[in-house]
């Protein structure tokens, strides 16, 4: 079926027409002036929504890049894509994306959501855009660049954060107490060799002090529970 201009312009025009502009529409309870009145002021403004219409119509083909099917149908052509902000449509040739940079996208975005790393927005946009082949390969390209430093970032910080609490005593609290002014809550916490030296000091201290007084475990604890924490050292 060949689309002439005139029923193309035609068929864009009803598809952006309001209800309220469309013949015979009613007017609304807000509308004093009756039915006559209103059926005059429609089609003044529908002759001035026509005009806007073959401006909006020639101005999408001509500096956006929509085909005359797309603005009739409101559906684009596979592989088209409208720019979230521009506006503007992007059509890739076949060979735009390579397979290679299409699978690395895939893989990026998964490890994106794997590891949390986040991303801008347009950023983002643009991944899942490669990943669906939607990208020109210049473009696709830098993004794949940034996104995988962006994700070797987050997992060299948490290599980094791994090894540097491996460094460190772990402190296995057995019962939560309270020692040099803070409390320890049950559980496992990694923490430095002056906060270890400082619960140590404190815990020789603690014995001292019942031996002293010939309790079976320092004030607050039962022999059974104390010491409450153990230190272990990598």
């Amino acid at each position: 079926m060949v689309i002439t201009f005139d029923s193309a312009l035609e068929a864009y025009t009803r598809r952006m027409m309001p209800d309220y502009l469309r013949e015979g529409s009613a007017p609304p309870a807000t509308w004093r002036e009756g039915p006559e009145a209103w059926e005059l002021a429609r089609e003044l403004a529908t002759a001035h929504f026509r005009r806007l219409a073959a401006f909006e119509f020639m101005r999408a083909i001509a500096d956006r890049g929509f085909t005359v099917e797309e603005l009739v149908t409101g559906e684009m052509q596979r592989g088209a894509e409208v720019g979230v902000f521009s506006g503007n449509v992007h059509r890739p040739s076949a060979s735009e994306v390579e397979p290679e940079a299409v699978q690395q996208a895939q893989r990026l975005r998964r490890e994106v959501t794997q590891l949390g790393v986040t991303l801008d927005g347009i950023m983002s946009a643009d991944l899942d855009s490669i990943a669906n082949g939607r990208l020109d390969a210049k473009r696709a390209a830098v993004v794949l660049r940034q996104v995988a430093a962006a994700v070797n970032a987050e997992k060299e910080a948490r290599r980094s954060a791994v090894e540097q609490a491996a460094t460190k005593p772990l402190l296995v609290v057995r019962q939560s107490f309270r020692a040099k002014g803070r409390s320890w809550p049950a559980g496992e916490h990694f923490i430095s060799d002056e906060e270890a030296e400082a619960l140590e000091d404190w815990r020789r201290k603690m014995e001292a002090q019942a031996r002293l007084r010939g309790w079976g475990a320092p004030d607050g604890f039962k022999p059974g529970s104390w010491p409450p924490f153990q230190l272990k050292r990598q």
